[in-house]
């Protein structure tokens, strides 16, 4: 290709990506307006709660009718009641909390989802600190990627806090979790919400297991897994079998000096009848 034919390709490539851009931030002030539409319709519906909650004490139906009424507007929108409760959780803190997030959406200034960004650490903010979150928070969206977006105002939010961060993480520390997200093809994702010097350090000592076998004199010579790879497998093998037999090289696994931790279990369930014979 010439020079020429160079600079062209580059130009296209750069207007269509222009193009693109613009069009993805005329997409926010549409979904801003989604969001206000329903927002004032879940405000509009806790004002005349005799619709959705009737012939229960007054102690039960401020919670039915939070209930029926995000039922009510997941059905609408198609969507599970969990994102109807995030959408109008964000939904609430644009049009109460985040006006310059706002204008900026409905200027179609920023992306939707550098907004989404915004309020996603807005919402684990004091509410007296989301004004001054907000006012420095929003002019970054303009400049960064939701990825670096993310990244400064994690650092913002921990600089605004009005709560110190030892008491903020033994709260944290409560939400500490194991789950499995199943995947395609056979295969699913296994995460855990640690403290950071657990998750850190556990990741360290896979790591460390993972070099050892790639560096070690037996291990090495053909063997073609990734680091990532043998972490994976390290990780398997220590919850699985109680160590890291099963990272060997090789065809067959070397032999596990522990039980195994995973037993295969079959349930069956019969009609009483059945049993009976």
């Amino acid at each position: 290709m010439t020079e020429t034919g160079t600079v062209e390709a580059l130009a296209a490539v750069r207007e269509h990506g222009d193009r693109a851009d613009a069009l993805a931030r005329s997409a926010a002030p549409v979904l801003l307006a989604a969001a206000e539409e329903l927002y004032a319709g879940h405000r509009a519906a806790l004002g005349c709660p005799e619709a959705f909650a009737r012939g229960v004490s007054r102690s039960e139906s401020d919670d039915l009718v939070e209930r029926s009424v995000r039922a009510e507007l997941a059905v609408a929108l198609g969507v599970s009641e969990r994102v109807v409760s995030r959408e109008l959780e964000y939904a609430g803190l644009l049009v109460e909390d985040l006006p310059c997030t706002r204008a900026a959406l409905a200027a179609a200034v920023v992306r939707w989802e550098a907004g989404q960004v915004i309020c996603a650490v807005a919402a684990t903010l004091p509410r007296e600190s989301r004004a001054a979150f907000d006012a420095r928070a929003a002019p970054l969206a303009v400049e960064l990627t939701p990825t670096q977006l993310r990244r400064r105002v994690a650092r913002l939010r921990d600089e605004l806090h009005v709560e110190p961060l030892a008491e903020r993480h033994v709260r944290a520390r409560e939400d500490r979790a194991v789950w499995v997200v199943p995947e395609v093809d056979g295969m699913a994702v296994l995460c855990a919400r640690l403290p950071a010097p657990v998750a850190v350090g556990a990741f360290a000592r896979l790591d460390r297991i993972a070099r050892c076998l790639r560096e070690g004199d037996e291990g090495a010579l053909g063997d073609a897994r990734t680091l990532s790879q043998l972490r994976a497998n390290a990780l398997a093998d220590l919850l699985c079998d109680g160590d890291v037999a099963g990272t060997a090289p090789g065809g067959e696994p070397a032999v596990s000096t522990f039980v195994p931790g995973v037993r295969a279990e079959v349930r069956l369930t019969l009609a009483a009848s059945t049993a009976a014979g």
